[in-house]
């Protein structure tokens, strides 16, 4: 670039040379001529000497000024000329500058890129190592993404996780926490090895050690040494991991599990960025894995459920679910099978009398225990014999007997109330139990097997009219008094819609005064077309029906009435009125006991209720406490048939009863008996002893009457001094006999 320079200044260096060489020349031609002509001419024109010195002076200023104008105008031209090439070579000179100034920026520039490429070559030379690396973490994600994708259970599952996540980072200890149902902890569910596998189980609360910390802050996080770390888990053992790393496994937007990564403190591993971010993205995959299992699982428990609902249900079509026994559908195919050897057929119908009871008294999953506990009686019995639940507590018995002749049948049905009559221990509970059982033979008493039950029914019914633990053949004659049956239940419903239940008082006499101080009520149905009923015909089906409890009420309801009745026209009489089981525990009885008291207006000091020892045995801490709330509204209680039952010593002195009542079995036998006399005698002085007022039921002798004298009883009720009588005639007996006499007082 100088050599360039000094080139142009030495062709501007010749040029004005030659112009210079040019002006002299010139201004020496012109100055010669000059010279040369105005001398010549001055001295043709002028002879004078002084005249030629004047104007020679004069001459020489003429030439003077126009050499100077002369100079002036070459000066200025040239002068004009390099100023022009002085502005052409400045201007030259800038554009040199400025093409210089771009090369120089441009250098710059080249440079630049020339160290931009030297560490975009670097960057290249890592991120070719990272995509290497890169490509491992992803050929393992992929392959244990592959892996979770498959069918397996929630356990499997998380160990497949567990194992990925040390394959991406090539640690030996991955674990994995999850969140409590609850929301409440973290819980160490697997993990692949160190110390961590120890732990298994372990329980944190948020935002303890680094796996409570992410579950607390939702997000991932790396610490370069655990064992240093001031917050770490304390009470387990993790001294030796050095670098470790959590991050949140999420289900829709809710965290779910912590995943996490360590490595021990002697390996110098470290955890980066990079690897966090591979270890988040697989956290999502494996969240998607859980989902998937989860929905796996519950398909796999759906298919269970519908599997064991279809075992169940083709196991109900032939069996009773509670007892496990073989049910009517099973009876009737077998008897369709059983028709093909064209022997007889005798079907039993098995019937628990009083199993309502259990029901009232101890709940039914008690009954349900008892019946089972009946069932495995029954196939205890060793007869070969096709046994059937019926629903509660009926059961059926097909038995197709060898040629055994006659009363083959009676024997199985005697071992059948055999195994009622076993006393039941049930949920702490002991149940006395009977059974009845009607039978009917196949082709005497029906050819179809709905028609054969529908019979032995019949004659089961019967078998419970007759008397406990007995069993009945069936016989045509039983369809009429069954379809009599049905009507009789009929009209009991009716019955207490129409009124038609009245009240019969027999009085209860002072033995010692003859002074009527009490009533009992007896109950009657006055039939319109039957006329009067008796209560052992109804009081039975009322407690097999459940019409008991309407019933029951219906009494009360009326003896407190004629209780206020009475009281209102100065009459200080007592009823009493006796109680079923029914009522007494499923009832309501205290409730509908109040409503009526206060509905009446009547005395409950005038009210007596009469339950019976048996009642009592079922559950007797409930007894007591029914008895103690009624005794706080000043209502007596009395216990009636006492003798009869299984009470202990140590029951009745618990019992806040008032009176006992003796069974009239043991009067009625008193005077040709010694052993119910004794007993009799034993009562009274037990009754005494306990402070009760005692009073003996079913007399009807003077013998009885002067026996009870003699045991210092304190009442007596019977036909010796009156039967139960209609309301009219009660009142016209207590007006005549204020005081009765007593025979030897």
């Amino acid at each position: 670039m100088k050599q360039e320079s000094k080139g142009e200044g030495d062709i501007m260096l010749t040029s004005s040379n030659k112009n210079s060489l040019r002006i002299t020349i010139l201004y020496a031609t012109v100055s010669s001529i000059w010279i040369l002509f105005s001398d010549s001419v001055l001295n043709l024109m002028v002879a004078d000497p002084q005249m030629i010195l004047r104007l020679s002076i004069v001459k020489g200023w003429i030439f003077i000024a126009l050499t100077s104008m002369m100079l002036y105008f070459l000066i200025q031209h040239h002068t004009l000329q390099y100023e022009i090439k002085n502005q052409e070579l400045e201007k030259n000179n800038l554009e040199l500058m400025a093409a210089y100034e771009e090369l120089r920026a441009l250098e710059e520039e080249l440079r630049d890129q020339l160290a931009t490429l030297e560490k975009n070559q670097e960057l290249l030379r890592e991120n070719k190592e990272l995509l290497v690396t890169k490509n491992t973490y992803l050929n393992t994600l992929f392959g244990t993404t592959l892996t979770m994708v498959k069918r397996m259970n929630m356990n499997a599952l998380y160990q497949r996780i567990v194992e990925g996540a040390a394959e991406l980072a090539d640690s030996a200890d991955a674990f994995i926490f999850l969140v409590d149902p609850t929301g409440e902890y973290l819980e160490l569910k697997t993990s692949t090895g160190g110390p961590h596998t120890e732990n298994t189980g372990m329980i944190l609360k948020r935002g303890e050690g680094l796996s409570g910390r992410v579950w607390q802050k939702g997000h991932s996080i790396i610490i370069d040494n655990y064992n240093s770390w001031s917050e770490k888990v304390t009470g387990h053992n993790f001294s030796s991991m050095g670098a470790m790393v959590s991050v949140p496994v999420y289900r829709e937007s809710q965290i779910v599990a912590i995943l996490g990564l360590s490595y021990s403190n002697h390996s110098g591993k470290t955890f980066t960025e990079e690897k966090m971010t591979v270890l988040e993205q697989f956290a999502n995959i494996a969240s998607l894995s859980i989902d998937n299992a989860r929905l796996y699982d519950s398909l796999q428990m759906e298919l269970e459920k519908r599997q064991k609902q279809q075992e169940k249900i083709s196991y109900l079509a032939y069996h009773e679910p509670i007892t496990g026994l073989y049910n009517r559908n099973f009876i009737k195919e077998t008897f369709g099978e059983l028709l093909a050897s064209n022997n007889k057929i005798a079907v039993l119908m098995l019937d628990l009398d009083g199993f309502k009871i259990v029901n009232d008294i101890a709940g039914h999953d008690a009954g349900d225990n008892l019946l089972k506990i009946m069932a495995k009686r029954l196939k205890s019995i060793n007869i070969p014999c096709h046994i059937a639940s019926m629903g509660v507590d009926k059961f059926i018995i097909i038995y197709q007997p060898p040629n055994e002749g006659e009363g083959y049948v009676e024997k199985i049905a005697e071992m059948l109330l055999d195994a009622c009559s076993e006393p039941f221990e049930v949920d702490g509970y002991d149940f006395s139990l009977t059974g009845s059982v009607g039978i009917a033979v196949y082709p005497d008493d029906g050819h179809d097997i709905g028609v054969l039950i529908k019979n032995a029914d019949i004659a089961m019914a019967r078998a419970k009219e007759k008397k406990e633990n007995s069993y009945h053949l069936y016989t045509k004659e039983l369809s009429k008094q069954i379809v009599s049956r049905l009507n009789l239940e009929r009209d009991l419903r009716d019955a207490l819609e129409r009124d038609e239940l009245v009240l019969y008082y027999q009085p209860r006499v002072n033995i010692k005064t003859g002074e009527i101080q009490s009533l009992e009520a007896l109950v009657r149905w006055q039939h319109p077309e039957r006329g009067l009923i008796f209560p052992d015909r109804f009081i039975p089906l009322a407690e097999e029906t459940g019409l008991i409890v309407p019933l029951g009420t219906l009494v009360l309801e009326q003896a407190c009435r004629q209780i206020k009745t009475w009281y209102d026209a100065g009459k200080w009489m007592t009823i009493s009125v006796n109680l079923s089981a029914k009522q007494f525990y499923h009832g309501n009885l205290l409730e509908t006991i109040r409503g009526i008291l206060e509905k009446t207006g009547a005395l409950p000091e005038l009210l007596e209720l009469e339950i019976t020892e048996t009642l009592c045995l079922y559950d007797i801490a409930s007894a007591i406490e029914t008895m103690k709330a009624l005794g706080k509204l000043k209502i007596r209680i009395s216990m009636d048939d006492f003798g009869t039952g299984q009470s202990s010593l140590v029951n009745l002195k618990r019992l806040p009863i008032d009176t006992l009542k003796i069974d009239k079995s043991f009067i009625q036998d008193a005077e040709v008996s010694l052993e119910s006399a004794s007993i009799v005698k034993t009562i009274v002085i037990l009754g005494k002893t306990m402070h009760l007022n005692v009073t003996a039921e079913g007399v009807e002798t003077v013998g009885q009457l002067e026996l009870l004298q003699q045991y210092e009883c304190d009442e007596v009720q019977g036909y010796l001094f009156s039967k139960p009588l209609p309301l009219e005639n009660i009142e016209a007996y207590l007006e005549n006999n204020k005081n009765l006499e007593i025979i030897g007082s």
